[in-house]
């Protein structure tokens, strides 16, 4: 049995070297399709609407998803998302809307009246400063393994 396209004397067997590269075109056609060159297996899509105290936000802002327990041996990543003036939201973790690897994730919201500046300038919310921390919130994810998209609502208040 040869473990190259070589004849006898040598010389490459042209016939053995073009059913070889035919081989290798489709096994690589056959990956790409099937999706194994993804970048990021595993990953759950999350979606929703932030309403502060039941209705629209008063500005737009960000959320963030720190993770605090990872599963199936998923990377621990956190994730971010930016809101719009209606409160939707789509989270990140590489690329927009790739979403969260599966774990637990404590949450964190941000909404501004002045955001954090190099000027000095008190930095004022117009939420409770406990929707600022991912622990004081109480707000949390569970994102399981093989999830479909995930739609998470979060409401915050503008007192504690």
């Amino acid at each position: 049995m040869r473990r190259h396209p070589r004849t006898r004397s040598g010389a490459i067997d042209r016939r053995a070297l073009i059913r070889y590269a035919g081989c290798v075109a489709v096994m690589t056609a056959f990956l790409h399709v099937a999706g194994c060159g993804s970048e990021h297996p595993g990953m759950v899509e999350v979606t929703g609407v932030l309403t502060v105290d039941g209705g629209p936000p008063p500005t737009s802002g960000e959320i963030y998803f720190n993770g605090t327990e990872s599963y199936g041996g998923f990377p621990l990543r956190p994730g971010t998302g930016f809101y719009d003036e209606t409160g939707h939201y789509t989270i990140k973790t590489h690329t927009l809307g790739d979403g969260l690897y599966p774990g637990k994730y404590v949450v964190s919201v941000h909404c501004y009246k002045q955001p954090p500046n190099m000027e000095g300038k008190p930095v004022e919310s117009y939420i409770a400063a406990k929707w600022n921390s991912g622990v004081a919130s109480g707000l949390s994810l569970e994102v399981p393994v093989g999830s479909d998209p995930l739609n998470f609502p979060i409401d915050v208040t503008t007192s504690e």
